[in-house]
């Protein structure tokens, strides 16, 4: 087959067995996915990128070595963004799953967000990193996969910084390179290094991968930071158990390890960052992807915590893998994070969303350095008069038994704390998202059971079991390419 089409389409069924199917095309590597592949009776179409072996010809074939049925197209159905159970206000994939946020870098002026996502399906594998990009954080653009797998393995999560100096000779083009480093999942994992040296519009891999081989475990999820203190780039490396590791490097490119620390709890996705305490002394803050966290310092080379563990997600695994931005000015930190709350429908193209982007401040809370989120002030550029796609609501609420919940248009949410506490809340039709900024906690929760959608009820907020004060609540409009009310 000869193309210049974007996309092969491939009819899926998660009900039926996994099958191995290979798109190849001459003098390119081989490219392999597992796919539920089920042409009798498919549930939703898959779009698989091929847009990268241009108008070389292409073959397509099972294990057996027979050929698939598919087609082409040269885009996403006009009903993308459409289904009723779309979050609205927070970024989801228009097809195929999703999870963990990679990459977030703010760079010339745009968001960039990349995250793991599986283009052949809708539960987890086939491990790509996809592409979105923002002009105001809050309407995102779908850009499509820029790393896929290869020999050395598929695309786990990392991170992205802008080589403002160059230290790594990548930049060829008008502007510092983006550097993306991530793991490839492979035998063993290694971390690697994709760059872009036009912007962020194309990207492609560093010829000489790994830069980083295998240390313990399945070590993985790099997130690179510059440090002054040490006046080198460090890289925060997942090793195994609860167990990460420090590097260093001058140049982006060569690697050396100068610590490892036990974060007690948590696993995966570290995130590493400084930050200032109460807006004058410079902390740093060393997470993981289960919201645990430590404050500390730099001294003799080293992070030092300065106390015990602790965690700002307060649930159970709702949200997940969170990472900040980097490349933003002075010590403002935005982070997203993975929100496993609803899965798919039985039918649905896509699984899976990100949370709304929520802003960081380190604040002493009872004597203790306590990191404090709450949804990024962009929000209410989408507070509207018209029909209303999701809410934000905000109170003071006194929470007076333990069972204290809040009633936001028609859905309950808990109200997890004692005491008194400014709230913020958001609610989208995929589940909602709780923020305590005055205790240093926030919640995810609330996707639909049984039905397609949260269905949004009379506009109003009523409490059980706590005291409400000071209530003010907003219609937000949707920031889908298509509003879908």
């Amino acid at each position: 087959m000869k193309t210049s089409h974007r996309y092969l389409l491939l009819p899926v069924n998660n009900s039926v067995p996994i099958q191995r199917i290979s798109i190849c095309a001459p003098g390119a590597e081989p490219y392999e996915l597992d796919v539920k592949y089920d042409p009798a009776a498919p549930r939703y179409t898959a779009y698989i990128d091929i847009s990268k072996f241009g108008d070389h010809g292409l073959s397509v074939t099972l294990a057996d070595g027979s050929t698939p049925e598919y087609s082409i197209a040269d885009k996403l159905p006009e009903d993308t963004y459409t289904e009723p159970y779309r979050p609205q206000v927070r970024f989801s994939v228009p097809r195929g799953w999703t999870n963990d946020p990679n990459g977030l870098v703010y760079a010339f002026g745009t968001w960039h967000m990349f995250f793991q996502h599986n283009p052949a399906g809708t539960e987890w594998g086939n491990m790509h990193w996809g592409h979105a990009t923002s002009s105001d954080l809050l309407h995102w653009q779908y850009d499509g996969d820029v790393l896929f797998p290869d020999r050395l393995g598929t695309m786990f999560s990392g991170s992205a910084i802008v080589d403002e100096r160059n230290v790594s000779g990548l930049g060829t083009g008008g502007y510092p390179p983006i550097l993306l480093f991530y793991t490839a999942a492979g035998k063993p994992f290694t971390q690697c290094l994709a760059y872009s040296d036009d912007g962020g519009k194309t990207f492609k891999k560093y010829p000489h991968n790994p830069i980083v081989g295998h240390i313990a475990g399945d070590n993985r999820d790099p997130k690179v930071v510059w440090c002054d203190e040490l006046d080198k780039y460090v890289m925060a490396l997942y090793l195994d158990g609860s167990d990460f590791a420090l590097l260093c490097s001058d140049n982006l490119l060569d690697w050396s390890e100068f610590q490892r620390l036990t974060l007690p709890g948590d696993a995966e996705c570290p995130d590493f960052y400084p930050m200032l305490l109460d807006g004058r002394e410079r902390k740093w803050v060393f997470s993981g992807a289960s919201d645990r966290y430590f404050t500390g310092d730099i001294k003799d080379g080293r992070f030092v915590p300065d106390g015990p563990v602790k965690r700002l997600f307060a649930g159970d695994r709702e949200s997940y893998a969170a990472q900040t931005f980097s490349g933003l000015p002075g010590y403002r930190r935005v982070r997203i994070a993975w929100n496993t709350t609803w899965h798919n429908f039985v039918d649905s193209p896509f699984s899976m969303s990100m949370t709304f982007p929520a802003e960081l401040e380190l604040r002493t809370i009872d004597g203790v350095p306590t990191l404090c989120a709450s949804p990024v002030r962009d929000i209410e550029r989408l507070f509207t008069d018209g029909e209303a796609a999701a809410y934000y609501a905000e109170f003071d609420a006194a929470a007076e038994s333990p069972d204290a919940a809040v009633r936001v248009c028609g859905t309950e949410i808990p109200l997890p704390f004692t005491g008194r506490q400014r709230v913020q809340v958001i609610l989208d039709r995929n589940g909602w998202e709780l923020y305590t900024p005055g205790c240093g906690h926030y919640y995810v929760g609330g996707g639909p059971k049984d039905a397609e959608r949260i269905e949004y009820g009379a506009e109003e907020v009523s409490a059980r079991g706590a005291t409400l004060q000071n209530i003010s609540l907003h219609r937000l409009r949707s920031t889908l390419p298509v509003s879908h009310i």
